[in-house]
């Protein structure tokens, strides 16, 4: 090859791997925006409210749509196209933020408005993030990439905004305020939109219908994705193993940790070390990601969810007999480095298994089921730790990881986890329509 054959090809690389570039710069200022949201908003309702009352509405105002949105718009996702439902959301939803510190600066913004707003944003926001996630398969094929090596690159992506966008919302809110926040958070999502009208073409990622393909309704359409997951076995085991898990993950993190950080440390050093420990245990699970990326076609799948979601009921148990700071922050690096293929690997199955055309409504009643069962897990976690105590309730928190271990290193409906053939829609519809008829 000649320098200047090397140079094109080098420069023809380059070209196909703008768009998969795009789509994660994207994502990661998006996500960006979410994280100073979910800082700034409940502070804004704090200062201008003074209610606590009031800022757990707003939580939930904030958390609610989300949900519905998985549910209701990924079916609107798949009808309309992944890049223009992107763009639109982003556009919507930044509109959405944008006019909450204008009407504060301006005529006034009321309780109730705000909440419409936040409500709306959201809303608006599921879809868009639905629509994101879906392109990745096609867009990380134009690139050369393979899916595995795609979602651990979109995982290392999202970690590291995680662990950099909430910081920093604290740090803007302490030296502007809220309300400025909320203006660059509005920003974010116009910026996201605008990388992805400018660098994602349509062409790579929007499919068009075949002339001949018959027209449906809306909810004929939503019936079809239900359907689909209903009788995938697979689909349908991860939703269930890990609404269970991110139930314990509410429980575990979000009530117990603190109860059980000044249960080990103490009243004065607890706050320290846990935030000590969240910080070693991101830092680890972002570097975990990256390592995946770098093997991700490589393990058995198998053997990584086992050790996966083994490895986190793992630590859960050790909590409970509260070893030093040095064993916890040991534990903590082991446990990100194993858990961090996790979600990678679990949106690689899905990506292979469902069709395009049933992609972004898939994987939105499969986000909205995963996430259903963490309000209830933050409200259980209260009564647990009351009536059985912190040690107790992570010895049950470990537990329930370890079962799912087992499920997915052991359970007949997820044999095929290393197959990387996906199935075609008409595959799909005629052994859903075998099942009704055989449940008939």
């Amino acid at each position: 090859m000649t320098a200047l054959e090397g140079t094109a090809s080098r420069v023809q690389g380059e070209v196909r791997r703008r768009p998969l570039l795009a789509l994660y710069a994207a994502s990661l200022i998006s996500v960006t925006g979410d994280s100073m949201a979910a800082v700034a908003i409940p502070w804004f309702v704090l200062l201008t409210t003074g209610s606590a009352v009031q800022t757990g509405v707003a939580a939930f105002f904030s958390v609610t749509p989300i949900i519905i949105g998985m549910v209701f718009g990924g079916t609107v996702v798949d009808r309309t196209g992944f890049r223009r439902i992107s763009i639109a959301a982003d556009l919507a939803s930044g509109v959405m933020i944008l006019l909450i510190p204008l009407l504060h600066f301006s005529i006034g913004l009321s309780f109730p408005a705000m909440l419409a707003l936040v409500f709306l944003s959201n809303l608006l926001d599921a879809p868009g993030g639905s629509a994101r996630r879906a392109m990745l398969p096609e867009l990380a094929a134009a690139a050369g990439i393979p899916i595995e090596k795609a979602t651990a690159y979109a995982e290392s992506v999202s970690r590291a905004t995680l662990m950099i966008g909430a910081p920093a919302a604290g740090l803007l809110v302490t030296l502007m305020g809220a309300p400025v926040v909320l203006l660059v958070d509005a920003l974010t999502f116009l910026v996201s939109a605008l990388i992805v009208g400018a660098f994602v073409p349509a062409a790579l990622v929007e499919q068009k219908a075949p002339a001949d393909a018959p027209k449906t309704s809306y909810m004929e359409d939503l019936r079809e994705g239900v359907r689909f997951v209903r009788h995938h076995r697979l689909i349908l085991a991860i939703i269930v193993v890990v609404m269970f898990t991110n139930m314990i993950d509410s429980a575990a993190f979000s009530v117990s940790l603190p109860v059980w950080a000044e249960m080990v440390f103490g009243a004065e050093n607890g706050a320290v070390n846990l935030g000590l420990l969240i910080g070693v245990f991101g830092g680890a699970a972002l570097g975990g990601a990256f390592l995946y990326s770098l093997i991700a076609t490589k393990p058995s799948r198998r053997l990584l969810l086992g050790l996966g979601f083994g490895m986190a009921g793992v630590m859960q148990i050790m909590f409970a007999a509260a070893p030093p700071v040095w064993a916890l922050i040991g534990l903590a690096i082991f446990t990100g480095i194993l858990v961090a293929p996790l979600n990678p690997l679990l949106s690689t199955l899905v990506f292979e298994r469902v069709p395009v055309e049933l992609r972004a409504r898939v994987m939105s009643l499969l986000s909205a089921g995963v996430m259903v069962g963490m309000p209830l897990g933050a409200l259980a976690a209260g009564y647990v730790l009351e009536f059985l105590g912190v040690q107790v309730a992570y010895v049950l928190y470990g537990s329930v990881y370890l079962i799912a271990a087992l499920i997915f290193r052991f359970h007949p409906a997820l044999r095929d986890v290393e197959a990387r053939t996906p199935p075609t829609l008409e595959a799909v519809v005629d052994a859903a329509s075998a099942a009704e008829r055989s449940a008939a």
